[in-house]
Parts: structure tokens; sequence; C-alpha cells
């Protein structure tokens, strides 16, 4: 397949206004629908010796080697899950993240009620029209 100059600019400008929207998105949403959609954190343990961690009930693993762990934890659930980590390992090293952006506006608008008179059908390039 070829692709010309004219289309990955197109591409690229798509992509720079999608992550525009989305900051457009996150900024104009009321913090509190936000948060109520950001519903878990993002958890990056490594660790001084390989280690083998028993993962709390609630939390989903990323990520996973001997020395680091990548976890999805609740929001509610944060501080009781490092609490127990710190005290039953090892840690060298401890990130804690937000849940991105992104996909925090994505469940947002997949929650939300269709528009009426919405399109069906997803929008197609036409070539002819130059769109």
């Amino acid at each position: 397949m070829i692709v010309c100059s004219y289309e990955i600019v197109v591409l690229e400008s798509l992509q720079e206004f999608i992550e525009e929207i989305k900051v457009w998105i996150f900024t104009s949403l009321p913090e509190s629908l936000f948060e109520s959609f950001q519903a878990d954190k993002k958890i990056t343990l490594q660790f001084e010796n390989e280690t083998n961690v028993l993962i709390p009930v609630n939390c989903k693993v990323i990520e996973s080697s001997p020395y680091k762990i990548i976890l999805m934890v609740p929001k509610e659930e944060t501080k009781e899950t490092l609490e127990k980590i710190m005290r039953d390992y090892h840690v060298s090293d401890i990130t804690v993240e937000e849940e991105d952006i992104g996909l925090v506006v994505e469940k947002i608008y997949k929650n939300l009620p269709p528009m009426p008179g919405a399109a069906e059908a997803p929008l197609r390039h036409d070539k002819e029209n130059g769109i």
C-alpha cells in the first residue's frame, strides 16, 4: 500500500486534533463528573530483589517481572494496597498515577445517552469532494 505525504499529514493533524479535544473535554467537564468515572489508579512498584507479589483481590496486573509490577487499583483501595505491599515487600521505588485522561473521557462518553439524529454509520473519506 502506498501512502502519500498528504495522507500522512492529514493523519498526524487528525491525531493532534483528537488530543486537543481530549484536553478540552477534560478541562470542560465538571470535576465531580470526571472523578466519578476515574475509578482506578496505576501503581508501579520496583523491588530491590526478585519478588513474587501476591496480588490483592481487586487489583489488575498490567505488567509483571521479577523486579517490577504495574497494577491498576480501585481508587478507594489505593492506600490500603500500598500499605500492605510496603509492609510485606522490599520496595525500592513507587509511582502512583491517575488513570489516563483519554480512557476516562471515553468511559464518560460511552455512558452518555445517544444524541438524537446522530449518524449511525461512521464517517467515510470522500476523495471526490476532498473530505
